[in-house]
Order: structure tokens, then sequence, then C-alpha cells
């Protein structure tokens, strides 16, 4: 079918009902609009208005004055240059909209959607990415992928988002739920009930609000007040000015100056605390540590009374600001930073390359924190993990060696795959830090093996004990053919297994089998050399 070409000079309102392909809409200035399709279309003129069904692709050219509605599009849709508001239905494809006035889209976006330039926006749903550059408002409920937003003039208000949240330049920020990473720089004020992963604000003109934090919270520069209901990973705080208030962290905290002269900063956490105190600050501080101690470095110490080895209250300067920290399972340290002792307090923590408030521009602003506090906590998960199966194991047989060493193996796997994704994205330098953390998983493998070991070893004694005659089965086992990866001792044997898959060239899944060889046919009754 032949290409139509429809002029629409007579009419001011035109509604698309369907779109069976790609449509592209342009505003002009001057002329008339027109319709052009690679099909015949259907039109239904109504008063001053137009309702229009295309069965393809088509391209509209709408005059100055003239409104559009589309109620559903099959294709892509490409939109510019329109001054008045457009409404939307359903867009099957990607939407793509620039130099716009108001947006509203009563439907589903099932693709992307990028707005460059425009005014205030507002959907329902997009199954997509988000990206927006330049807009006066968004308000959007549910959003399936990634949000990216930038240079909006008002509001950002998002009711879920499932992937990562990134802000830059804007009003207010609200969220409901953010299922992945949230970051935000130069906004009004932020507010999130629920955070999947990590949160990372700065230079906040206001509060920051939020519910629960399942990875680290990091802030920079806010000058209103902070509250975080539950944060379940690492915080670093610097340059806060307003109160403070985290009733519940599961990581260590960081605080670090300046630190204001006046308000209320409540801190409780299970981690450690550690606080930067300049020459200039005005605080009283009250500091519990329950299961740890008080340290203070560089402090002068003659202006705290030591109450208990974890109990220390003291004030300094006039004591402007009240703060309360309190850690359930480490220590809480208050040092000054400019003194020279302060800054040797703990060697793994602090170094003149990972100072807090530079790191916030690097490229890898957090990985020694990051190394130190996530990695061997996940590493203990998984290996705690194992040690209970272990522990739970109570029979003497072939599962439990089969039980253990596929616990290994996923423990292995999982850590290895996490150890590889960092090493591609930190520097060289950070590297020994990597092979010391995969030898203390190796040890720690090679301890809950040997552990099970011994276990089955105990029982088996038992049951010789109490039939002699059951020994004899153990004995021919002993003349089977050696195993690869079992000769030497026990622990020589477990070693060269797991530095094999260290060094890549045993897989887990074989090491998997080497090690229940080893220990079915050690179990049977044959004697190590250590033995």
């Amino acid at each position: 079918m032949s290409d139509s070409h429809i002029h629409l000079g007579d009419v001011e309102a035109i509604r698309i009902m369907r779109v069976g392909g790609n449509l592209r809409v342009r505003g002009i200035t001057t002329g008339e609009t027109t319709l052009e399709c690679d099909s015949e279309p259907q039109l239904r003129r109504l008063d001053n208005g137009c309702e229009v069904m295309i069965s393809g692709n088509a391209t509209v050219e709408l005059a100055a004055g003239n409104t559009l509605e589309i109620l559903e599009c099959a294709g892509n849709l490409d939109v510019e240059d329109i001054a008045t508001p457009l409404s939307l239905g359903r867009v099957r494809g990607n939407l793509r909209a620039r130099r716009m006035g108001a947006i509203v889209i009563r439907g589903e976006v099932a693709g992307n959607l990028t707005i460059e330039d425009g005014q205030a926006f507002e959907a329902e749903q997009i199954s997509g990415n988000l990206r927006v550059e330049g807009a006066r408002s968004i308000k959007v409920r549910t959003v399936a992928g990634n949000v990216d937003c930038g240079t909006i003039e008002g509001e950002v208000n998002l009711a879920e988002v499932r992937g990562r949240l990134r802000v830059s330049v804007a009003g207010p920020v609200k969220a409901n739920r953010v299922r992945g990473k949230l970051e935000v720089r130069g906004v009004a004020s932020l507010q999130a009930e629920s955070v999947g992963s990590k949160v990372k604000a700065i230079g906040i003109a206001g509060d920051v609000t939020l519910g629960r934090v399942a990875g680290r919270l990091s802030c920079d520069d806010v000058a209103g007040q902070l509250f975080a209901e539950r944060v379940e990973g690492h915080v670093g705080l610097r340059d806060v000015k307003g109160t403070l208030e985290l009733p519940r962290v599961e990581g260590a905290v960081d605080l670090l100056g300046p630190l204001p002269s006046t308000g209320g900063w409540k801190i409780t956490s299970r981690g450690r605390i550690s606080v930067e105190v300049a020459p200039e600050t005005s605080a009283k501080f009250i500091a519990r540590a329950r299961h740890g101690r008080v340290r203070l470095y560089g402090v002068p110490e003659a202006n705290f009374a030591s109450i208990a080895r974890d109990h220390v209250e003291g004030t300094l300067g006039a004591g402007g600001l009240d703060i309360s920290l309190e850690a359930a399972d480490a220590d809480i340290i208050l040092f000054a930073d400019s003194d020279a002792n302060a800054r040797d307090y703990d060697g793994r923590r602090r170094s003149s390359e990972f100072r807090f408030g530079r790191r916030f521009a690097a490229p890898f602003e957090n990985f020694a924190d990051d190394l130190r506090e996530e990695i061997p906590e996940f590493v203990g998960a998984i290996l705690g993990s194992a040690g209970r199966i272990v522990a739970e194991s109570g029979k003497f047989t072939g599962g439990i060696a089969h039980d253990v060493t596929r616990t290994v193996g996923d423990a292995l796997r999982e850590v290895e795959r996490t150890l590889s994704e960092l090493d591609e994205k930190v520097p060289h330098d950070i590297s020994d830090k990597l092979s010391r953390v995969g030898r203390k998983i190796s040890d720690a493998v090679e301890r809950a093996v040997d552990e099970a070991r011994e276990r089955r070893r105990d029982r088996a004694r038992t049951h010789e004990e109490a039939a002699p005659e059951a020994d004899a089965p153990s004995a021919a086992s002993s003349e089977e053919p050696p195993i690869p990866g079992a000769e030497g001792t026990r622990d020589a044997a477990m070693m060269k297994i797991l530095n094999a898959v260290r060094d890549g060239s045993l897989k887990p899944e074989e090491a998997d089998r080497l090690i229940a060889a080893w220990a079915e046919l050690h179990g049977k009754g044959a004697p190590s050399q250590s033995e």
C-alpha cells in the first residue's frame, strides 16, 4: 500500500487511538498539522478534533497551539519540540522526549524512557530504565529498571524503583522503596523508606530521613538533620551540621568532622564507633562500649571521667553538642586527627591514602573500609553456615563428608566470584589485601574439614571398640589405589587442593570431588602419614 500524506489544518485537538508501528511527533512553528503514514489511516472528525487509527509507522508534524493525545503506540515513540501538554496511554516500545511541555503517562511504557529538557512529568509504570536530564518535576509510581535524573528544578517523587536510583542537582527527593543503590548529590532533601543496597548522599541542603538501609550509608556535607531507622552496613559520615540519630547500626560507624556546636547526636551500633575530634569541638560525650572499651587518642583525657572500662563521659569546650554513643560488640574510639599519635591508633583503618574526606572524590572512595568491614562479614557468614552443617551432621557415614565438602565448595565458589569481581574494580596496590583474604578463607575451610574429620575418627574408634569384628572391611579398604591430591599428610593434601583452586588450576567442582574422595578413603581406616 502506498504512503499517505494528510493535512489536518482545520483541527485543534488530535487523538491517536492506536499506532501499529513506530511513531514520531515533531512540533513545528509555522505551517499546519500534517500526518504521514506508510499505510492508509482511519480518520474520524469530531467538531474541532480528529481521531486517528494507524496500522503501521507514522510521522506527525504538530502545529503550534494544537493538542495531542496518544492512547497506544505498539512500537517506539519519539516526540520533540511540543510546548502543549502531552497525554499518553500505553507505549510498548521505547519513549524518547526532547524539549517538551508537561507529559502525563497513564499507562505503561514497556521499554526505556528518556526525557531531555522537559517540564512536569508524571507516569504510572515504566518497565525499563528512566533517564531524565532537565525537568521541572518528576512523579512516577513504578520503575522496573534504573533511574538517573539530573537538573530537576522541583521534586523527584518515586514510589518504587526496582533498580538503582541516582539523582544529581534537584529539589526534594522522595522514594518509598529502592531495591538497588541510592545516590544523590546536590539535592534539597532526601527521604526514603527502604533501600536494598547502599545509600550515598553528598551536598544535601536540608534533611536526610531514611528507613531501612540494607547496605552502607555514606553522607558528606548535610546541612540539616540526619535520621536512619536501621543501617545494616558500615556508616561513614562527614560534616553533618544538624541533629543525628542512628538507633540501629549493624556495622561500624566513622564520624568525621567538623562536628556541629549545637544539637544532639545519638548512635547505637553493634560495630566499632570512631569519632574525629577537632581542637575547636564543643561537645558533651557519653560513650558506652558494652562488650569492648572506650579508647581516647590525642584528646584531652583530663576532660573525661572514666566511670568504668567501657563507660566514659566528658565535655570539650562549651559542650554545645550532646553526643551519646553506644557500641554493643566493639570499641568506641575518640581521636584527635591533628595529633600524630591519634593518626596511628588503627593502621588498618586510617592511612594518608584513604582519608574519608578525600575518598568521596576518588574512584575507589570507600574500598578500604569495604574490604575490612564487608568481606570478612560475608566470608564469616558463609563459613559459619558451613560450620553449622558440620556441627549438626551426626551420622557416622560418608554423608557427612559429602555435606561438608558440598558446603565448602559452595563457599569457595561464592568467595571466588566475589574476589574476582572486586579484583576487576580495585587498584593494583590493593591486590595483596585480596590475596590475604583468600589465604584466610583457605585456612578456615581447612579447619572446618579437619574438625569434621576428627569427629568421624572419634566415632570410628567408639564403633571399633563396640564391634571389633567390623575392622576387617576397613583394613581391606586401605589397599585401594591412591587418589590424586591425597599424597603426604592430611594438611598438605588439603592445602594442595585449596591452593590449586585459588590459583585457578583446579575448579571448585573438581576440588569437591577430590576432598570427598580423600575423606572417604582415610575415613574408612587408611591412616594418614601424620598418624
